[in-house]
């Protein structure tokens, strides 16, 4: 399961990566921690980073049960939790 749950962050990673620079958004992927994707991103596209990134989590590998991926933010990694 551990493995599974890596390689759909890595796909949802460069799922969301082809996102931000197809919609021109001004943030970028930071780190990929075990099932997280970091990313900073200017306020001013913050909400649309959290649906894009979102959507990518959630849609980026195909198994018979639904993933769920809320997203969550903070000026720092102990505020995102």
């Amino acid at each position: 399961i551990q493995g599974l749950a890596a390689s759909i962050t890595s796909r949802a990673a460069i799922k969301a990566a082809k996102e931000i620079k197809k919609r021109g958004l001004n943030a970028y992927i930071c780190a990929l921690v075990h099932d997280q994707i970091t990313i900073l991103c200017e306020d001013s596209c913050l909400q649309e980073t959290l649906d894009m990134l979102q959507w990518a989590m959630e849609t980026a590998y195909e198994i018979s049960v639904k993933l769920t991926a809320p997203p969550s933010h903070g000026k720092n990694l102990a505020e995102s939790k």
